[in-house]
């Protein structure tokens, strides 16, 4: 795993926030949970999820992080 600078976190941070939002308007009505799928390095993972990865499935090699919205 390589450490990255801010600006290149701050750069997938912004990237995945709009991949987001853009999922989440489909799915107005339905405010469920909601897959996004994301091509990024794991340094790049990291750095934007530090404190939200809330399990790591090796068989799969994915991660689960969990956001809450405000009720």
């Amino acid at each position: 795993m390589y450490i990255l600078l801010e600006r290149a976190i701050e750069e997938t941070h912004q990237a995945l926030v709009y991949h987001i939002k853009v999922k989440l308007k489909q799915n107005s009505r339905h405010v469920r949970n909601v897959n996004i799928t994301f091509s990024c390095t794991e340094s790049q993972f990291f750095g934007v999820f530090k404190g939200f990865i809330h399990n790591y499935y090796p068989k799969t090699g994915t991660y689960k992080c969990i956001f809450r919205g405000a009720d």
